[in-house]
């Protein structure tokens, strides 16, 4: 389970242990509500899966977030009432401020551009399924529209969210790459398919992404990049479907992201989950 949630001050996430008990509730509710054994739940958390005292780690680390996101098989938004202790006096935040993060929507969306909506909860005062509170869908791709401690962080997320638009696009061409993934459950070995429409998948999040495509890749970021990555996974979508008949390979461009988002899925499955944190 990836936990997405506001830090509480500069420096420590956490400094008053506000958040903690309602991580505990929110796993405890999770694995009653999915029947898990809470013994078998593996809990991703920023400040103790990241290395802390290595600077360059630590800075590779936080580069990966969006990929610990997208392998993980669950997501927890952490978002009860608390107050932030670097304000004085200490301010309000909530559900409706962690939204506003843009770490936090890029995080919300990491996960969603490689396995739907489906298995993405937030926790205010009880746990409850993302996928029913449309705003969040909505504005959890809007990462640059997000607030950010350090504005020159959207610099280093361009990429980030090229890649994961790029893995969507995938998913929508070609829905074959996102199949066969499944949940474990209970205390056996036994696996249940997870199922087949999640509340928001592949076609669904590349619509929502093209209703609001001029706010989620602005200009002065991504000039023309997106339409170029449209572009060469299409040309590499129609050259694959040609495969059988021709010896025509399709580009490098579409095979490398296929490959990548193939992997993504099968690291999914609960057999390659094996860290515990």
């Amino acid at each position: 389970m990836f936990v997405s949630h506001q830090w509480l001050s500069r420096h420590h996430p956490d400094p008053k242990a506000q958040h903690y008990p309602a991580i505990l509730e929110a796993a405890e509710a999770l694995c009653a509500r999915q029947g898990l054994d809470p013994e078998s739940l593996h809990i991703w958390l920023d400040y103790h899966s990241i290395p802390q005292e290595n600077t360059t780690t630590k800075r590779l680390a936080i580069g990966s977030i969006a990929l610990y996101a997208a392998c993980s098989h669950y997501f927890l938004a952490c978002a009860p009432e608390a107050l932030h202790q670097d304000s004085r006096p200490p301010c309000k935040v909530d559900a409706d401020t962690y939204l506003q993060r843009g770490w936090c929507r890029l995080e919300q969306w990491a996960f969603m551009a490689i396995n739907g909506s489906a298995q993405m909860y937030v926790f205010d005062s009880s746990l409850s399924q993302l996928s029913s509170r449309r705003r969040w869908i909505e504005e959890s791709v809007n990462v640059f529209n997000g607030h950010f401690t350090h504005e020159a962080d959207k610099a280093l997320l361009v990429d980030v969210v090229l890649g994961l638009y790029g893995l969507a696009v995938i998913a929508a061409l070609d829905p074959s790459v996102a199949a066969g993934r499944h949940l474990s459950r209970g205390k056996g070995p036994q696996h249940v398919p997870q199922q087949a429409s999640p509340p928001l998948a592949g076609p669904q999040l590349i619509e929502l992404i093209a209703e609001r495509r001029g706010l989620i890749f602005p200009r002065q970021h991504f000039g023309d990049l997106v339409d170029r990555l449209e572009a060469e996974l299409e040309w590499g979508a129609r050259e694959s479907e040609c495969l059988a008949r021709e010896s025509t390979s399709p580009s490098t461009t579409y095979r490398a992201a296929r490959t990548a988002r193939r992997t993504l899925d099968h690291t999914g499955s609960p057999s390659h989950r094996t860290c515990s944190v």
